[in-house]
């Protein structure tokens, strides 16, 4: 008679844990912090241009998974505090939460802000602080954003880094950082008839318009968050240019799209590394044709 053997069979849901927290890069300065700064701007009856917006998320992958989201202003909770929302069509569970930097300018003022989200996911218990970033909120001038450019971009696809799907979330985020956009080439195509008597005629004509973004040094982090966040992700994309000398003051939440893969400069003796990229319009509609 065979031998009985009792056997178990179970199944394991299968969880990642938050990644999306930047590169900590030790330093020889205990004076030197960690974290990034980052400027964002507010104003009673601005534009769109002149208000910043952030939008935390995280995965989560069950009912009983939970995410807290914190606001602190200059170390202790804000005032107001911002409200989870489910991410539409990722699984149901994962979440975001919408940060409008004018609601925090009017309640609590001017001056530091961090956000932190406090997740257990599966029983693992852990905090984020988000980006690793310190907001330093102002009331937007012309001064203040001087030579600075603002990236702002909109997501709507899934994200494969984080393995969250943003379809219909329409996730907004903004960031604003020293540099430069601008130096439009128009990059005609050009479409003519030449006939046998030498005569030739335009059949059409089109701008297909290139841009050049620049930074200035940035830090691994801001450099990370630029190539493997905003230009990866975004569904939308549009740049703002506050620089006196730039030759056009229109390009305000001017809608882009990638053109070529960013570029980053290093440099020999120096922490701090530059991005360049080139940018077309998104809507190509500068044609003449029959």
């Amino acid at each position: 008679m065979a031998d009985l053997e009792n056997r178990t069979y179970a199944v394991f849901s299968k969880v990642k844990l938050p990644t999306l927290t930047p590169v900590y890069t030790p330093t020889t300065n205990p004076e030197e912090c960690l974290c990034d700064p980052y400027l964002v701007f507010a104003k009673n009856g601005g534009k769109s241009w002149e208000n910043d917006t952030i939008t935390p998320f995280i995965k989560l992958y069950s009912a009983t998974d939970t995410a807290l989201f914190e606001v602190f202003f200059n170390g202790v909770l804000a005032g107001i505090q911002p409200t989870p929302e489910i991410i539409p069509n990722d699984n149901g569970f994962s979440k975001m939460a919408v940060i409008p930097w004018l609601e925090y300018l009017n309640q609590d003022g001017i001056g530091c802000y961090t956000v932190k989200i406090t997740y257990n996911i599966a029983g693992a218990i852990g905090v984020i602080d988000w980006m690793n970033a310190e907001y330093k909120l102002r009331e937007f001038s012309i001064y203040e954003v001087s030579k600075t450019i603002r990236i702002k971009t909109v997501f709507n696809s899934q994200q494969s880094l984080e393995d969250i799907n943003f379809t219909n979330s329409n996730l907004l985020n903004t960031y604003r950082l020293e540099g430069y956009f601008g130096d439009r080439q128009p990059k005609m195509v050009i479409n003519n008839l030449d006939y046998s008597n030498r005569k030739t005629e335009k059949v059409t004509r089109e701008n297909l318009n290139e841009y050049q973004l620049f930074t200035k040094g940035l830090s691994i982090n801001n450099i990370i968050l630029l190539t493997d966040f905003y230009f990866l992700s975004e569904n939308e994309l549009y740049i703002s240019d506050f620089n006196a000398v730039n030759p056009s003051y229109s390009y305000l939440d001017v809608a882009m799209v990638v053109a070529e893969s960013p570029e980053i400069k290093y440099f020999d003796g120096v922490r701090k590394s530059t991005l360049s990229i080139k940018l077309n319009d998104k809507l190509k509609n500068s044609r003449s044709f029959y």
